[in-house]
């Protein structure tokens, strides 16, 4: 993702590419979450060059397990950005 940005692309125009969130393309550079499948493959679609190394953010993983606290976190900030939208 950090060479595709280094190409000129931001959170922002990545995001509308794949249909996300600045904060989603974020995350997933951070290897805090991972990107859908559809993103992934959108990836590969509009970077073909980039494939391989696109590809592997299928293997990343997050450093420790998620605790009860951390998708309580999840569930709020998902559920925030929702309110968000809503409103």
């Amino acid at each position: 993702m950090l060479r595709i940005r280094s190409e000129g692309y931001s959170l922002e125009s990545l995001g509308t590419m794949l249909g996300c969130t600045a904060d989603t393309i974020s995350n997933a550079s951070n290897e805090k979450t991972m990107l859908s499948f559809e993103s992934i493959a959108l990836l590969g679609f509009y970077f073909p060059d980039h494939f391989a190394l696109i590809a592997g953010v299928w293997n990343c993983h997050c450093s420790a397990p998620l605790t009860v606290a951390d998708w309580l976190e999840r569930i709020e900030a998902d559920t925030a950005a929702i309110r968000r939208e809503v409103v």
